[in-house]
């Protein structure tokens, strides 16, 4: 069993191979085939219907699309109001405007009698509009009530005037209750 003949390699031979110019690189392999069963893809007969089916678009259905355009310009339109309104704030400051009762007198207030009273406030009000740009207009359709523990005392109109920006403006009303 020692002796044993070990095969030797055999010359290489020659053929009519094209050697290549230089060695193809570690980790990658080269198959050489004889030219009749060298495959194109896609064939040429065929090319055209491959290009046209790799560009194919999805379609989408037509709600669908309107339904994509409607809500990104409904979503435009919230932000282009949302960063229109900042803007205002941030150039107008906007304040409510203060109240304090000036002064009030009371009619029609007998609580030595028995029967249901009527009373009657004449209240003086100062308003005080401490924005620098904006004024308020008081319609002729605004109220004023007054309540004591949950119990109207007394309805009465507002005066409809208009009060310019940075102004105090002192008005009165007058205030009627009926059989409280």
């Amino acid at each position: 069993m020692a002796d044993r003949v070990h095969p030797k390699s055999s010359p290489p031979s020659k053929s009519n191979t094209v050697p290549s110019s230089s060695p193809p690189p570690s980790g990658t392999y080269v198959i050489q085939l004889p030219k009749d069963q060298t495959y194109r893809i896609p064939p040429p007969e065929n090319a055209q219907r491959y290009a046209n089916y790799t560009r194919r678009k999805s379609r989408r259905c037509g709600c669908c699309c309107c339904l994509c355009w409607f809500i990104g310009i409904l979503f435009t339109l919230i932000v282009l109001m949302a960063i229109a309104a900042g803007v205002f704030y941030l150039i107008v400051r906007p304040e409510a405007p203060k109240y304090a009762i000036d002064r009030v007198s009371v009619k029609g207030m007998n609580l030595t009698s028995l029967s249901t009273i009527s009373p009657e406030f004449d209240v003086s009000v100062k308003a005080d509009n401490g924005n620098k740009k904006i004024g308020i207009y008081y319609e002729s359709d605004s109220s004023v009530e007054m309540f004591y523990r949950g119990v109207s005392l007394c309805k009465g109109v507002l005066p409809a005037f208009y009060q310019p920006s940075n102004n105090v403006t002192v008005f009165q009303t007058v205030l009627k209750g009926n059989g409280i």
